[in-house]
């Protein structure tokens, strides 16, 4: 038979098969790799998806590109088996080798010969009421038995474990579980809902929000806008902002004319006069509606001033933002 099979590790950690310039095909790094009389067969539990024979294949090419001719079935299933395709193990432990994976229970090797080796066994057997039930799952060799590590048969290594798209494999997504302390295991659940996972940059909380407040009496008798507040910030998530602004104002002088103005991203959005000269009563002024931040930079500000001859008081001064989406 002519080899004319090429298998390749992708820098995405796919399988490539090629054969000649007519077949093409891509296999996931997690499947399990199987010894046969003439070569190997890859398979996912009891389903196989791909075989080969020795003499089928031309030669592989490792991830670092290394170029591995094949001649005969030991370094077919060699190289595969260390560079190609990998077992999920247990949690904390190291990798079950693609030569340690057996059918059942039974056909565990004698424990004493593997100590602190790590097989999967595939398939459970035995009944619970007759005491004879073996579990699937991962095994260690200890000097006492076969000791179960874990029942799940889809435990992955997070340095191994990538979901790729299903149409452009070359896109993909990786975990990683560092951060979490040595010895713990940590749950994560999902909601009953379906969505979209975001950053916490991306919440419509958190640091896209500012409030600032002046509650200290100023006056002025000139017609120059005098700041009293300002909120602001720049490299925000672009979306769409609720802004709102509020004081108290206070027109001492009937020739005068106090003035409360707003501005939002250098744009007046209100301006609101107390003509009426009163001495005494502070007329509270407030102003609020949306803008669209495109530019990540966002600022509200408040002014007041006098037009006029009279003099113009303001206090309680206060002004926010939030993104709202």
């Amino acid at each position: 038979m002519t080899n004319t099979i090429v298998i390749t590790k992708k820098q995405n950690d796919t399988i490539l098969v090629t054969r000649g310039s007519s077949f093409r095909k891509q296999l996931s790094p997690s499947l399990t790799v199987y010894e046969t009389p003439k070569g190997v067969d890859i398979r996912d539990c009891d389903r196989s998806a791909e075989s080969f024979d020795f003499d089928q294949v031309l030669e592989v090419v490792r991830k670092d590109g290394t170029v591995v001719p094949i001649n005969d079935k030991a370094t077919l299933f060699d190289e595969l088996s260390t560079y190609f395709f990998f077992k999920p193990a247990a949690f904390g432990e190291p990798l079950v080798p693609s030569t340690n994976v057996v059918n059942d229970f039974a056909s565990l090797p004698p424990f004493g010969d593997h100590l602190g080796e790590y097989w999967q066994v595939d398939n459970a057997t035995g009944w619970r009421l007759l005491l004879t039930y073996k579990a699937s799952g991962v095994y260690k060799a200890e000097v006492s038995g076969w000791r179960k590590i874990n029942d799940a048969q889809a435990l992955f290594a997070d340095n191994q474990f990538l979901v790729q798209n299903s149409i452009d494999p070359t896109k993909g997504l990786r975990f990683s579980v560092s951060s979490i302390g040595t010895g713990a295991q940590q749950t994560a659940s999902w909601r009953n809902q379906s969505g979209i996972v975001a950053f916490l940059s991306d919440l419509i909380y958190g640091s896209n929000k500012n409030y600032q407040e002046n509650l200290t009496e100023n006056s002025t008798n000139g017609g120059v806008p005098l700041l009293q507040v300002s909120a602001s910030n720049i490299g925000l998530p672009n979306g769409r902002y609720e802004f709102k602004s509020y004081c108290e104002l206070n027109n001492s002088t009937i020739n005068g004319t106090a003035v409360a103005r707003s501005t939002v991203k250098g744009t007046i959005v209100s301006e609101s006069p107390i003509e009426p000269k009163d001495n005494d009563n502070y007329y509270p002024i407030m102003t609020f509606g949306e803008v669209d931040v495109l530019d990540g930079n966002m600022n509200v500000d408040l002014e007041f001033f006098n037009l006029g001859s009279g003099t113009a008081s303001c206090r309680n001064a206060k002004v926010k933002y939030k993104r709202i989406a």
